[in-house]
């Protein structure tokens, strides 16, 4: 990465009622946008997931992004090479719907 880049997320909880802070097992950093570097733009981007029973992220979504089209793709790119712990129930693994995660881009310093 670039000197004077900073990645951040934050695990919402969206598991009816299930308190749960959903942390990756591994997480891969975006890639911050070259234009948005240039122009010195930061933002951040709102994704809905599911987590299937071998914890691989799927069905991603945007649900929000500021600024728009500018974050999507690096974002998107990057929670899907994120590995979850899967989420047991009874012995089972089970899939895990409509998790939130945000993905910020910031300079640092």
């Amino acid at each position: 990465g670039v000197v004077g880049e900073g990645f951040s997320t934050t695990d919402g909880e969206s598991d009816g009622g299930v308190t749960s802070n959903w942390e990756p097992a591994t997480r891969v950093d975006p890639v911050f946008p070259v234009e948005a570097r240039e122009k010195g733009i930061e933002g951040y981007v709102l994704l809905s997931l599911d987590i299937d029973e071998e914890g691989k992220p799927e069905n991603l979504s945007v649900v929000k992004a500021e600024p728009r089209n500018l974050f999507e793709k690096e974002a998107r790119a990057a929670v899907r090479k994120w590995r979850y712990k899967p989420r047991m129930v009874n012995g089972q693994a089970v899939k895990v719907l409509g998790h939130q995660v945000r993905v910020e881009f910031k300079f640092n310093g």
